[in-house]
């Protein structure tokens, strides 16, 4: 790696061309910044946004799945994630259009990586008075590198002669990715920034974010340079960063409907905080009829605070108090009392569906009752109101708003013992509606069984009110998996990590991916409000299991107590996959404990789940284990 100095664009381009070609399986690219940073060694510093000094630490959880499910349905037209959604496509949309990613964004043009070492970025957020609502704008602007500068600490072009992805499993460490080019087909056609910008990314391992090996060249560029001398000389940001009119995939992330900030319900933002690129080239500060133009965008839906609206409305639109009959009389629960929960991030398009009886196989119903504390942040847990994010029924798949599309907006869950009553409050052609369904909770089954409506079958078209019962049971499940996370202790999981499907599209088996998660998130008190957010441990916004402890998975078994978490599952689990799995490493566990009697039971009792399991090249594994393991129980 050489040090150069440039004053003009001919002595740029001369350098370049003096580094000779790129060898063979590399691409050259290039990255200008308006100053250049460097290590302890005095050695130059190339990092992406998740590893800066200053940097976020960690993707944004409800960026990075919005884009991941935009994606997925781009791609196959379902919200599948694939391993490359997740580790490349997806974060490419982050890098350029939302908070960053661990790649570091290059482009394959010498002149837009120049006008980037000449652009100053400008950030603030704007309020905007909108009909008695206060409108808060992400602002971003870039405005001209006064000259001179310290060339020592002044703009830079960094050259790199990367290793090319050979578009197998996801990029290696110091690999560059040809968007425009490996994108196709599964990056929007419409995100016109990509191509605007040539961009390109280039891949950072947080671990080791040394890229002396692809680095060719830094070029400080003089005081005293001769901008006019390059091509993009003049440019405004939205010539490098396209309107909304010009940028369809920016517009669709724009139009995601407002949400009021929780600590200040009258204030509404974007719940992805897009940045909204202003062309003000010569401004200190931004035009405020440009800010109203995007403060225009993304409206919020109505009501945009559904708690605080059930709050001032009629019993019956709340749905009234819950009544619950049990062996020692009857409990009362209002509305108004219930633990309000609002949620950040998306929680109910990313959890399996209930719709179908494929679907609903990928929860595990006799797990969700357990492990849940009586108190979550010092606020009880049988009376909880759940108030999903926008992102959850305006997704950015959607280019337009669907107003007769029916989605919840929220739901009230009280638990009594067995008794579980759901109160969902959905929309449906604009309009805010409730319905209640009751539940209890069949402990030799593990399933919840729905208590029948009065007179539901004496109904004109019982029907067309049976197709909302699905989003009675989401809502109870997820509500569930909600409060496990955010409960201290080690459960079982609510759901399977992965379904495996024939040619035809039938359910060959499923994995768990682990047997007993820990806790997920952390409810986070709003000040001088009743509310409670979750979040991830690690402070960003929750998305079940965002932000966890890095191999989580494993840590119950060194964790004090873990197998006895596993023998308390294992007793309440009605589940044929976890009790094989369970019973395996809970009888091996048994065995090493000297309790040969005790793992028998266990073993035997996993072996007779085994003939209510499809036939499975895993489950017939687990089941030969099992077998083996008996025998060395002494058991003839």
């Amino acid at each position: 790696m050489t040090i150069f100095s440039a004053g003009n664009r001919a002595e740029v381009n001369s350098i370049v061309e003096g580094l000779g070609a790129p060898t063979a399986g590399t691409r050259r690219v290039f990255r200008g910044q308006t100053r250049a940073y460097s290590d302890d060694a005095g050695q130059p510093l190339l990092l992406p946004a998740v590893v800066r000094p200053k940097g976020t630490k960690t993707y944004d959880p409800a960026w990075l799945v919005s884009v991941q499910m935009y994606l997925g349905q781009k791609s196959t037209g379902e919200f599948d994630v694939t391993g490359d959604l997740q580790h490349l496509w997806a974060p490419a949309l982050l890098q350029h259009y939302g908070p960053g990613s661990s790649y570091l964004d290059v482009t394959a043009d010498i002149d837009m990586a120049l006008w980037f070492s000449f652009a100053k970025l400008n950030m603030r957020t704007v309020a905007v008075p909108m009909d008695g609502l206060v409108r808060n704008v992400e602002c971003a602007w870039h405005t001209e590198l006064p000259q001179p500068w310290d060339e020592a600490d002044g703009p830079v072009i960094y050259v790199l002669d990367s290793p090319v992805w050979n578009g197998e499993g996801v990029p290696k460490h110091g690999e560059s990715v040809d968007l425009l080019a490996m994108g196709a087909g599964i990056l929007p056609e419409e995100a016109t920034r990509l191509k605007r910008q040539t961009a390109s990314l280039v891949y950072v391992d947080v671990a080791t974010p040394s890229l002396d090996a692809s680095l060719r060249a830094v070029i400080r560029l003089a005081p005293d340079f001769d901008r006019p001398s390059v091509p993009t000389w003049g440019r405004t940001t939205h010539d490098v960063f396209p309107q909304p009119s010009e940028d369809p995939f920016y517009r669709t992330l724009l139009n995601i409907p407002a949400q009021p900030l929780v600590e200040d319900p009258k204030t509404f933002r974007n719940p992805l905080s897009i940045p909204c690129y202003l062309s003000v080239p010569d401004k200190a500060v931004p035009d405020s009829s440009e800010v109203e133009q995007y403060a225009a965008f993304g409206p919020p839906i109505h009501p945009p605070l559904c708690h605080a609206f059930l709050l001032t409305s009629e019993a019956a639109e709340t749905g009234g108090p819950v009544a619950v009959q049990t062996d020692d009389g009857e409990c009362l629960y209002q509305f108004k009392d219930a633990t309000p929960f609002l949620l950040e991030a998306p929680l109910w398009i990313v959890t399996a569906s209930i719709k179908t009886p494929r679907d609903a196989g990928d929860w595990i119903p006799s797990a969700l009752p357990l492990g849940i504390a009586t108190e979550i942040a010092e606020r009880p847990t049988d009376s909880v109101y759940v108030e999903f994010s926008g992102l959850d029924h305006y997704y950015p798949t959607r280019t337009g708003r669907d107003e007769s599309q029916t989605y919840v907006r929220a739901v009230w869950l009280v638990r009594c013992g067995h008794h579980y009553v759901c109160t969902v409050y959905a929309v449906t052609e604009g309009e805010l509606f409730s319905y209640r369904v009751e539940y209890r909770f069949i402990n030799s089954r593990g399933v919840f069984g729905r208590v029948p409506w009065p007179r539901e079958d004496e109904a004109d078209d019982p029907e067309s009110f049976r197709s909302f019962f699905w989003m009675a049971q989401k809502g109870l499940f997820v509500t569930l998996m909600l409060l496990r996370d955010l409960s201290p202790g080690f459960k079982p999981p609510s759901t399977f990590s992965v379904t495996a499907e024939d040619k035809d599209g039938n359910v060959k088996e499923r994995f768990l991916g682990t047997l007993l998660e820990p806790q997920l998130g952390q409810a986070k008190p709003v000040p001088s409000s009743p509310y409670l957010v979750p979040k991830a441990l690690n402070g960003t916004a929750w998305v079940r299991a965002s932000g966890a402890p890095v191999n989580s998975s494993e840590d119950w078994r060194t964790a004090p107590g873990g197998f006895e978490a596993l023998l308390d599952a294992f007793q309440h689990v009605r589940d044929p996959h976890y009790t094989m799995e369970a019973g395996l490493e809970l009888a091996e566990w048994l065995r090493g404990c000297g309790e040969t009697r005790h793992a028998l039971h266990v073993v035997d009792t996993a072996l007779s789940s085994a003939a209510l399991l499809p036939e499975s090249e895993f489950a017939r594994k687990l089941e030969t284990m099992l077998h083996s393991l008996r025998g060395r129980l002494g058991i003839v």
